[in-house]
């Protein structure tokens, strides 16, 4: 079968995974720059693989078994949203580490994600985080830039650098990450209003519904406050 792998919602993971969706060499082909990976793991982020979720993490499940990298990256991204079995973030952390350890970019970056999560105030494991996420970053993975925009953002691994923060949140967003474009906004509202309408829009186009409500709300801001007949 040879479906493209651009689908949205629970076609993701049915058309992009379940039948493996023509991306070549194994569940997830390296060769395309993990696209089947990337959409999958967004579709189980956002819940939208709740519907074939036991299928999904079965797949996984048994594809990581035969070394697929980009199958334990998602069976972790399963664990950690408990989709297809119970939230497990020390089964999440394991099932990353061995995509990581498998030579998956994506792996590594969840790993550092789930890593600073699971150990908050440890300042070595913060550095390490930010070092990790740097190197994906690099190598055009905008999860890991929109994690690092967020880390530099907030000083953590490393001192806070609001200009950077900016950048990164840029490329991420750029790259089709509608939470960086949400960081980011939130970043540039004050001074650009525009702007930020113009994040949320782009956002809430690519199918975020936090991004529509913000853009409801930001449209209604920006337009001021509705005449009364007490007012004219």
């Amino acid at each position: 079968m040879n479906i493209p792998c651009s689908l949205s919602r629970v076609a993701v993971v049915s058309a992009c995974v379940l039948f493996g969706a023509g991306c070549g060499g194994g569940v997830f082909a390296t060769m395309n720059g993990y696209d089947a990976q990337s959409c999958s793991e967004a579709a189980i982020r956002r819940g939208e693989a709740a519907g074939i979720g036991r299928e999904a993490f079965e797949f996984f499940k048994a594809s990581c078994t035969a070394e697929d990298a980009g199958a334990c990256s998602a069976l972790g991204v399963a664990y950690e949203s408990g989709v297809g079995a119970a939230r497990d973030l020390r089964a999440a952390a394991i099932a990353y580490e061995r995509a990581c350890l498998l030579e998956n970019q994506r792996g590594c970056t969840n790993l550092a994600l789930l890593e600073a999560v699971l150990h908050p105030g440890d300042a070595a494991v913060a550095r390490r985080s930010r070092v990790t996420l740097e190197a994906s970053c690099d190598a055009d993975d905008r999860f890991a830039c929109a994690g690092l925009g967020r880390m530099v953002r907030d000083g953590r691994g490393g001192p806070t650098d609001m200009t950077g923060a900016v950048a990164l949140f840029e490329r991420a967003c750029t790259s089709g990450d509608t939470d960086a474009c949400m960081d980011l906004a939130s970043l540039v509202g004050v001074a650009s209003p525009d702007r930020a309408l113009q994040l949320y829009a782009r956002a809430c186009t690519a199918g975020d519904p936090k991004a529509c409500a913000a853009l409801g709300s930001a449209s209604e801001r920006s337009a001021g406050p509705k005449a009364t007949v007490a007012s004219r």
